[in-house]
């Protein structure tokens, strides 16, 4: 009989948490956007994403953080304003050397013959 109990539960268990998941899949997510990590490498260690075992993923203020292995998230969580000023001079450089969207100008050298033959 305390065999019986034990599987009607679990199985009551298993069917309401089915119900909670589908019930949280339903409703619409209150949580904000995530922006995503944009960078290659890992603000801790510089090492390249993906190359020291699985990625560590955290989101901290409303931003994705990747970190090349387990190891990074102790030195990320003890100081992680240090990291999302060191992504956000990133991000803004990044932002400056992308290309122009106005025709260069030319060099001294240049100037004394056309390109388009």
């Amino acid at each position: 009989m305390f065999r019986d109990a034990f599987v009607v539960r679990m199985a009551l268990g298993g069917a309401l948490a089915m119900g909670a998941a589908a019930v949280a899949a339903a409703a619409p997510s209150t949580q904000p956007s995530v922006k995503p990590y944009p960078l290659k490498v890992c603000l801790v260690s510089g090492d390249q994403i993906g190359q020291m075992g699985p990625t560590k993923v955290i989101v901290y203020k409303d931003r994705e953080f990747k970190l090349c292995c387990a190891d990074c998230e102790e030195p990320f969580r003890k100081d992680p304003e240090k990291y999302l000023k060191m992504l956000q001079a990133a991000e803004k450089a990044a932002e400056q050397d992308a290309p122009s969207t106005q025709p260069a100008t030319r060099s001294a050298g240049h100037a004394q013959h056309d390109h388009s033959h």
